[in-house]
């Protein structure tokens, strides 16, 4: 059975890129069109704030997902059998979206696109990454307590933030795109 509250959250996120989407030309403007025009503020806070949540939500779903279907249901205890679902349903999906709009954006394929990403794709990526750092750290994790993992998360994302404002790591596997929010 599933919990009605994960699914509301995931269809909460769902609007909410949707929204941001919808909203993102009026709060920047559109130049790809001849008739651009300028951006509107209001549009702009409206941008910031739902580019602030839904993202965050739809990994926080993510993690939940995994932990439960581990912890819970016994799933993925096979690490190869995980590594296969998830590239099918993330890098797979990836892969062809980048070539077919590098094909239709840029007219021919750039592939550096493959690691850095290209549009919105971004998120299948960093994603996947996430999956990947989770199944090879979940050991580690188990070993220590709620609260001390969670002062390590927070001590590396303020590292990253920190090297990533200064110039020093690269959008490598998107992960930038996820944890930098720009005011």
């Amino acid at each position: 059975m599933k919990r009605i509250e994960v699914s509301l959250l995931r269809t909460l996120a769902m609007v909410m890129v949707v929204a941001y989407h919808c909203v993102y030309q009026f709060a920047f403007g559109y130049p790809m069109c001849d008739n651009a025009f300028s951006p509107i503020e209001f549009y702009l806070h409206l941008d910031k704030f739902l580019n602030s949540i839904d993202m965050p939500m739809f990994v926080l779903v993510s993690g939940y997902l995994l932990a439960y279907l581990k912890t819970k249901k016994g799933k993925y205890s096979d690490g190869k059998d995980f590594f296969i679902k998830k590239a099918k349903r993330l890098l797979l999906p990836f892969f062809i979206w980048v070539i077919i709009t590098d094909l239709l954006v840029f007219g021919k394929i750039d592939y550096t696109h493959f690691y850095y990403s290209v549009c919105h794709l971004w998120f299948l990526l960093m994603l996947m990454w996430c999956f990947v750092f989770a199944f090879f750290t979940q050991k580690l994790w188990e070993q220590f307590s709620l609260w001390l993992n969670a002062a390590f998360c927070a001590a590396f994302f303020s590292v990253y933030f920190i090297l990533s404002k200064l110039g020093l790591l690269t959008n490598l596997f998107c992960i930038d795109s996820f944890l930098i929010y720009e005011n």
